[in-house]
């Protein structure tokens, strides 16, 4: 018995999750790249779950504790967060704070081509890019690498075999697209959100809400998009998995156009939903945009 007992502490002592660098991320989308490349080694909390909306999210105290513990803290960055520098602040976090669109370059908004986007200098959807990921995963890689050198390999590891299936998903991506003719590439959404996947796939993507949700979309904004889907003939407009469907709703019966299913634009889904991490969220919406097209 003393030795089942000696046997089983030094296998919980030798545990990787006793071990593991303490990661807090910002959203669901973080988490699940902080994964990949941390693996074992990384003991992951998240702050906004999946199927949450991080622009309208309000921390609560646990979210202070679970900072307060964490080594590292994974953000996005380029103003997504509004409210990560005053948890950060309460929270007395001392840690390494790594922001994963460092060396992004963001549109900015004067620049977008959409008319229908309110309220922020720049958008921060930065991961609807798929080259742009990867170097969320350069930055992720090389701050975890620092932070726990001992794990260093894996971590490098585990990060050029992510990017090779990001290449793999780049290239399904371009491919599938390449059969839709451009005049018919235009995708009506509930908020502007997927504009670095616009410039990097050539699609156009319209919404009567801006890049946050807590700006309510205007009368105009509306009338307006309703006018060009009359106007461009377009059949399928799409819900997203964080925004009220109502707005959505409203448009479809003032143009007859159908709901063609829900993009997942800002967080993950469920486990058992079709979104559950980044490469599934991304074969999901392609395919739902793709067929929407045909």
């Amino acid at each position: 018995m003393r030795y089942l007992l000696a046997l089983a502490l030094t296998v919980l002592l030798s545990s990787p999750s006793m071990a593991a660098l303490k990661v807090v991320t910002s959203f669901s989308i973080l988490a699940d790249i902080v994964k990949q490349i941390g693996g074992d080694h990384v003991a992951i909390d998240n702050i906004v779950g999946a199927n949450e909306d991080a622009h309208v999210f309000n921390p609560a105290p646990q979210h202070s504790v679970m900072l307060a513990k964490a080594d590292v803290v994974v953000v996005n960055g380029l103003g997504f967060e509004g409210w990560i520098d005053r948890l950060i602040k309460a929270s007395g976090f001392k840690g390494s704070v790594i922001v994963a669109s460092e060396g992004v370059k963001p549109i900015k908004l004067e620049e977008n081509t959409s008319t229908f986007h309110q309220g922020s200098p720049q958008d921060p959807h930065a991961w609807h890019s798929i080259p742009l990921v990867m170097k969320y995963v350069d930055n992720i890689s090389t701050a975890l690498q620092k932070s726990d050198p001992e794990h260093a390999k894996e971590f490098k590891r585990n990060a050029t075999s992510y990017k090779q299936r990001l290449r793999f998903l780049d290239e399904w991506v371009k491919d599938e697209l390449s059969r839709i003719d451009p005049k018919k590439r235009k995708v009506i959404t509930a908020h502007d959100a997927f504009q670095y996947f616009a410039h990097e796939y050539k699609i156009a993507f319209l919404a009567p809400q801006g890049v946050s949700t807590q700006a309510e979309a205007t009368p105009e904004a509306v009338k307006a998009l309703i006018d060009l889907i009359h106007k461009e003939d377009i059949k399928t407009i799409f819900v997203e998995n964080i925004t009220n469907e109502k707005q959505m709703q409203m448009i479809r019966e003032s143009t007859g156009a159908r709901i063609g299913g829900t993009l997942y634009s800002d967080a993950l889904s469920d486990v058992d939903g079709p979104a559950p991490d980044y490469v599934s969220l991304m074969k999901h919406n392609v395919s739902l945009i793709i067929s929407s097209m045909k």
